[in-house]
């Protein structure tokens, strides 16, 4: 009986000469620190889940901050909405639609990294919603209270 070698994934993305960029750990944590500490206590952050291998353009560091909004509207009520805009590199495509944006911040963290930038936000006492799917995409809200 022949013997087979066991081939990690690992080992067949060094054979394609694959290397994956590190994740900027600090950078993100100080990014997510920033925007509630810029915000109000009842702010609510949506972090999504997107593979950055599929696209190009993506940010070396793993993450992309989308919490500053490019446009706001007001309502006949007085109440304002807030538009934040998809990076450029998604091209407008954002899982299972079209999409230029959305109401809330966001960030968009490199899939692999995902679960472990979560683990990362529980560890420092945010509060991190259960796992959920937007538009076919992992997403998770990350609060303060």
């Amino acid at each position: 009986m022949a013997v087979t070698k066991f081939v990690r994934a690992q080992d067949i993305l060094k054979e394609k000469g694959f290397k994956a960029p590190p994740f900027d750990t600090a950078g993100f944590q100080n990014a997510v620190v920033e925007f509630f500490q810029k915000n109000d206590v009842s702010a609510k952050l949506a972090i999504f889940g997107v593979r950055f291998v599929d696209y190009e353009g993506t940010p070396k560091c793993g993450f992309s901050d989308c919490s500053q909004y490019s446009s706001s509207e007001t309502w006949s009520d007085g109440r304002k909405s807030f538009h934040y805009d998809l990076p450029d590199y998604l091209d407008c495509r954002f899982g299972y639609s079209a999409t230029t944006g959305f109401s809330t911040p966001f960030f968009i963290v490199d899939e692999p990294y995902l679960t472990n930038a979560v683990a990362l936000l529980k560890m420092a006492g945010f509060i991190v919603g259960r796992k959920r799917r937007v538009l076919g995409v992992p997403t998770y809200d990350i609060t303060l209270v």
